[in-house]
């Protein structure tokens, strides 16, 4: 039950971590940044938020059974969100398209991570009876627009378009 705490605690820093990363995209893909502005900005998480969160996880003391998912939370930070912030940083410095290509790649593995490592934890709470459906009703987006309501992803009209 201690580990559960401690993985829902991690899962939340990403989470945030998500959150955070999605409202500079939005804000970049709408015109509202520039590429310096946004580039800053992901250098500023990656340096104050992500780098902070990778020894805490590194330093976790689990049980056998979540071994797999701390190795999950260390995938996601130390390679999925780093390199992602890292290319993404560097693409929009350079200009070069193939650079910001690879950081999509990223963000995109980020995601699928993020996933797996939520499911991994609702069964554990699943396992141990712990009634917790509301901890998992978290959306991106919703954490998004709660954060910033104005990080709303616009088309080439101006209008809405879900994300």
């Amino acid at each position: 039950q201690d580990d559960y705490k401690d993985l829902k605690v991690k899962l939340t820093d990403i989470r945030i971590l998500l959150r955070d990363i999605t409202i500079v995209d939005i804000h970049l893909a709408n015109g509202d940044y520039t590429n310096y502005e946004a580039a800053t900005l992901y250098t500023k998480i990656l340096n104050e938020k992500l780098d902070v969160q990778i020894p805490k996880v590194k330093s976790m003391n689990l049980e056998d059974e979540q071994a797999s998912i701390q190795k999950e939370l260390e995938s996601i930070l130390s390679y999925d969100l780093a390199l992602y912030l890292q290319n993404i940083t560097k693409g929009l410095q350079s200009g070069n398209t193939a650079t910001v290509q690879t950081a999509l790649a990223y963000r995109e593995k980020a995601l699928q991570t993020y996933q797996i490592i939520e499911t991994d934890i609702k069964n554990i709470a699943e396992s141990l009876r712990i009634k917790d459906e509301e901890f998992y009703e978290w959306t991106l987006n919703s954490a998004v627009l709660k954060e910033d309501e104005t990080a709303i992803l616009k088309t080439t009209g101006g209008n809405q378009i879900e994300q």
